[in-house]
């Protein structure tokens, strides 16, 4: 190889490396999903499902693909939103807390015998000595379905809309997890007390930013496409 095609190829490569780079943003998936076949039998409903998100850094959770699986459904009733919080749970829900501190979600559902769905959060960790971001989910019996669940306003927490208890001691949570960035997020899970309901979170994947992953293809169908030319020529040349 001559030097010029030596240097050229260094380039490229090294250029296709600039361009890659770390993700500017990574995203993080995980399945969720809950044994709730026992939950009309063993607990008062009507039930809700009640999604927090306490913080200032940034992060958005959406949560997506809901399944309430045999005899279970979304609803009936409209969802109550703090906030940054929007959607209802016959579509999608997000949480984002750019510009509030407190965003709750929440909203009857008629259990079934499963309840899955998606949950994608960003990564934004907190500044150097700040405090992570917080999300939970808990399941709610009694719920008042005219006023809906207001943590703020609702201080102590009205006879109604009572957490379904859980392993986690401190909040009833049937999950929850600090955002910590990527590598330092992981999620906490709870089953009931009792065992009756159960729960699944399993991590799918980190998706990178988009604008990464077009450079990465650009710089490997360029050194793909100089291979092949380099080959082309040498195949006439013989």
């Amino acid at each position: 190889m001559s030097l010029w095609r030596r240097i050229s190829c260094a380039g490229l490569l090294g250029l296709v490396l600039i361009l890659a780079g770390p993700p500017a943003r990574a995203d993080l998936s995980w399945t969720v999903s809950l044994d709730t076949a026992r939950l009309a039998t063993d607990y008062t409903g009507p039930f809700a499902l009640d999604f927090e998100l306490v913080g200032s850094n940034g992060n958005t959770v959406t949560l997506s693909n809901f399944s309430f699986g045999t005899a279970g459904s979304a609803g009936p009733g409209s969802a109550f939103l703090t906030g940054g919080a929007s959607g209802n749970l016959g579509t999608s829900v997000s949480l984002n807390d750019s510009a509030s501190f407190f965003s709750d979600f929440n909203q009857q559902f008629t259990p079934g015998t499963t309840l899955t769905f998606t949950m994608n959060s960003t990564l934004v960790a907190p500044p150097s000595g700040g405090t992570p971001d917080n999300f939970s989910m808990v399941i709610l019996s009694n719920y008042e379905t005219t006023n809906g669940y207001n943590f703020i306003s609702n201080l102590p927490p009205p006879p109604g809309d009572t957490p379904i208890p859980t392993t986690d001691t401190v909040a009833d949570t049937f999950f929850n997890f600090n955002i910590n960035g990527t590598g330092s997020t992981t999620v906490s899970s709870f089953s009931s007390t009792s065992g009756d309901v159960s729960i699944a979170v399993t991590p799918t994947t980190v998706v990178p930013e988009p604008s990464s992953v077009v450079f990465v293809c650009t710089g490997t169908l360029g050194l793909l496409g100089y291979a092949w030319r380099r080959r082309r020529r040498e195949a006439i040349a013989a």
